[in-house]
């Protein structure tokens, strides 16, 4: 678990498409407290902080709350809060969960809405949708836009 929050600060910090997202001071101390890995027992009081994040409207921390959240009826509704946010990796994750249960016009509106704000897993996603016609219908031009956009990106 140090691991999935060492990663989704990094996914956080390093892609522009998050700056105008912020941590609050619940959010930064839930991190803090889960750092403390020498009492297990602080997942559930990062949790709480998490979700006093979420109630304020953070989107990362509604994420945070999503992903520490072990009821499935909670999850649910921190993951669609973040989303509702705009928080663009929550936006990719819905679309991606509504991917694999074959709802491709849902996933690909939360595709698309996460590829505009710049999440490259999400242009992919929505490339590659485009191409084969899954949600929307084929469309070469604009899915060759989405792999071009993706290049530039990556160039920088």
């Amino acid at each position: 678990m140090k691991n999935l929050i060492f990663i989704l600060a990094f996914i956080v910090f390093s892609y522009n498409a998050f700056a105008q997202f912020s941590m609050d001071k619940h959010t930064e101390k839930g991190i803090e407290v889960y750092y403390d890995l020498k009492n297990k027992d602080r997942k559930k009081e990062a949790l709480a902080l998490f979700i006093k994040s979420a109630e304020k409207n953070n989107a990362i921390g509604a994420y945070l709350a999503y992903i520490f959240s072990e009821e499935a009826n909670k999850k649910k509704e921190y993951i669609q809060k973040s989303a509702n946010l705009g928080f663009p990796y929550a936006l990719y994750h819905l679309g991606s969960a509504f991917k694999a249960n074959k709802e491709y016009e849902k996933a690909f509106q939360y595709y698309s809405q996460a590829a505009d704000k710049g999440d490259l897993k999400a242009m992919l996603a929505l490339g590659m949708m485009l191409y084969d016609g899954e949600g929307t219908g084929k469309n070469f031009e604009q899915s060759f836009q989405w792999f071009s956009k993706i290049a530039e990106i990556d160039e920088n």
